[in-house]
């Protein structure tokens, strides 16, 4: 009697044939024509035959025995999971653009929203009181001197509390101009903010301004302004140091006067009305910069917004 053994090794699409016929060959022997084999998919098959006296002949590839591998064992389907996990991947990412993209839009709707009350009802009515105090000064010519300096002084009050509201109308407004560059953004806000009073305003770069995202720049701008608002406004200073720092993996903004000074150790309490302080503070917050200040009796307050480069920054 014959027998005829059939060594094969699977094809499977991730591994060699013949790494996997050395790692785990599997035999089966046929005698007649029963063929003892229960693989699936695509097998390399070997053949090698012995007579009667058990001598084996050399081991052969056996003509006509390879099959093809079964659908899923092919090249093109195992890309198939890659692709799929891609796919949801790129989709969560895209849900998620569409919900921060719907939150902006949220936003901007509400600050145009409170924008347009303002001046509709605040700005108008601040005008109205000045327009009416302006009227008594100039029909009443004969107003007692201490009268009509209380009702100059009560107008310029308005029209300051005016102008303020239409300077929140127009941040509330207003979007960052993305092509001009951050020390220039600055310098206009400087600028704005200090319009009117005998101040020197001196300003300084060193290195390369980032190039921030609308987010980002409006807080640190709004910063800025609120640091040189409070300035003018209680500083009594001659001078207004400006400097933006870029080194290394920091932006330092720094705002210097040699004003009046205060006591820092309540000043972001809003139990001390405060609230400017406490603003630039959680904005600072909210880019995740860190704000330092320091004052003291002495005279001077210094402003320092430390923002790392590498938050809130945009492609060019």
């Amino acid at each position: 009697m014959i027998r005829i053994l059939w060594i094969f090794g699977l094809l499977g699409a991730l591994w060699p044939a013949t790494r996997i016929a050395a790692r785990d060959p599997r035999r089966a022997t046929m005698q007649d024509r029963h063929l003892q084999i229960g693989a699936t998919g695509g097998a390399s098959r070997m053949v090698k035959a012995a007579d009667s006296d058990g001598s084996w002949s050399d081991t052969q590839p056996a003509p006509g025995l390879n099959s093809k591998p079964r659908w899923y064992r092919t090249g093109p389907f195992r890309w198939l999971p890659v692709a799929v996990l891609g796919a949801i991947v790129w989709g969560v990412r895209r849900l998620r653009m569409i919900e921060v993209r719907k939150r902006r839009a949220a936003v901007m709707n509400e600050r145009d929203r409170l924008a347009r009350v303002m001046h509709d009802t605040l700005a108008q009515d601040l005008n109205s009181v000045a327009f009416q105090l302006d009227a008594v000064v100039m029909e009443y010519r004969e107003i007692p001197a201490a009268l009509k300096q209380r009702l100059d002084q009560s107008s310029k009050m308005i029209r300051g509390s005016l102008a303020e509201a239409y300077r929140a109308i127009h941040d509330l407004r207003a979007p960052v101009v993305e092509t001009r560059d951050l020390a220039s953004a600055i310098s206009d806000v400087v600028s704005r903010a200090a319009a009117g009073v005998e101040l020197d305003v001196r300003m300084r770069v060193n290195g390369s301004a980032p190039c921030l995202n609308a987010d980002v720049e409006n807080n640190l701008l709004r910063i800025v302004r609120e640091a040189v608002a409070n300035v003018v406004k209680h500083a009594r200073a001659r001078t207004l140091d400006v400097e933006i720092e870029c080194a290394g993996s920091r932006l330092t903004v720094t705002i210097r006067d040699d004003g009046r000074g205060f006591d820092t150790r309540a000043a972001f309490s809003a139990a001390a009305g405060h609230y400017g302080l406490l603003g630039m503070r959680e904005r600072a917050d909210e880019i995740g910069a860190r704000l330092r200040l320091e004052s003291g009796d002495a005279g001077g307050t210094e402003v320092l917004v430390e923002l790392p480069r590498n938050v809130g920054s945009r492609k060019e």
